[in-house]
């Protein structure tokens, strides 16, 4: 397999059916914001960390601008961010972290 960053995502908006492409997300570790990335054409968070960072053991977290995508895709806003808080305790691992979006709701699950 192919080298891969530490930490992704992928963000699908269920309303639509699809990929969420275009969201801004932000990863922070320890509260300081130390990467950004916008979701590409599927959706996806791939650019976060280069494939040679190293993590470090801690709390990690997402932060997705749900309030920008909603308003330019036309959709109804009322989540402005979602923001998913995770512990990394194996450094070696990786972490993928899928969210599932609607204007009133979501779900996140750890990915592979």
């Amino acid at each position: 397999a192919a080298p891969r960053p530490p930490i992704t995502s992928h963000v699908l908006d269920t309303t639509k059916g699809g990929p969420a492409s275009g969201m801004s997300v932000a990863l922070s570790f320890r509260g300081e914001v130390i990467a950004a990335d916008k979701t590409n054409f599927d959706g996806q968070s791939t650019q976060l960390l280069d494939v040679s960072h190293k993590l470090e053991r801690g709390e990690y977290s997402l932060a997705f601008d749900a309030k920008e995508y909603f308003e330019r895709t036309g959709q109804a806003v009322f989540l402005s961010e979602v923001s998913v808080t995770f512990q990394v305790e194996n450094v070696d691992e990786h972490y993928h972290i899928p969210l599932l979006l609607s204007p009133f709701g979501y779900s996140m699950y750890r990915g592979s």
